[in-house]
């Protein structure tokens, strides 16, 4: 079910936030030159690299959480672990390719320098405070809405700010409070659907 509102970021009218959240999707088509640059299967990453690129033209304040930096640490160490496994007959697993030194330092290298191009556009969100009552929150929240892990405290940090969400998760629509901004087909239709689809920010209605 639908409980969040919708902006779909592939109108050209689409309103720019004066603040918003980027999820670590949107970061790793920003800044992770694999998933980023033209013909690499990321069909939708130019529209999030272009509706980033009109925040930073207009002077908005982009705001990335820490929850991100081990999120791309994992999915870049996925992407280079699988590259490095192409044609060959005998799959490394990723705790032994851990020590494989060379493959080891590019997956090093490639994290930092995404993370290094996020904070240039970005700043740091004032963050939470990670103990037993954020836990439990996460866990009701879990139990109740369409998210994963890493989603779950990125979720409260972004409703603690009540700053919109910019991402390509279509789980996050499922989260009351929130205000997600997307392309992601799914999530657009399914708002359309509900009539929680936007194109006024600060929304008018809920």
């Amino acid at each position: 079910m639908v409980k969040a509102l919708v902006y779909d970021i592939r109108d050209l009218a689409c309103p720019l936030p004066s603040k918003i959240f980027i999820d670590t999707n949107a970061w790793l088509l920003w800044g992770y030159a694999p998933f980023s640059l033209p013909g690499t299967g990321h069909q939708r990453a130019t529209h999030y690299t272009d509706y980033m690129a009109n925040l930073v033209g207009a002077q908005k304040s982009l705001y990335r959480s820490a929850f991100c930096l081990p999120e791309i640490a994992h999915v870049v160490e996925d992407d280079q672990l699988s590259t490095y496994n192409q044609g060959k007959p005998k799959q490394t697993g990723r705790k032994e390719a851990r020590g494989i030194l060379n493959l080891r330092r590019k997956v090093a290298t490639s994290v930092v320098a995404t993370w290094r191009t996020v904070e240039q556009v970005s700043l740091p969100s004032i963050g939470i405070m990670v103990d037993d009552g954020l836990a439990q929150s996460a866990l009701a929240r879990f139990g109740q809405q369409k998210l994963d892990g890493y989603d779950l405290f990125i979720v409260e940090e972004v409703l603690l700010s009540g700053f919109p969400i910019l991402t390509d998760d279509a789980d996050y629509i499922s989260v009351t409070g929130l205000c997600v901004f997307t392309a992601n087909d799914r999530a657009i239709q399914e708002a359309g659907a509900a009539a929680r689809l936007r194109t006024v920010y600060p929304p008018t209605g809920t």
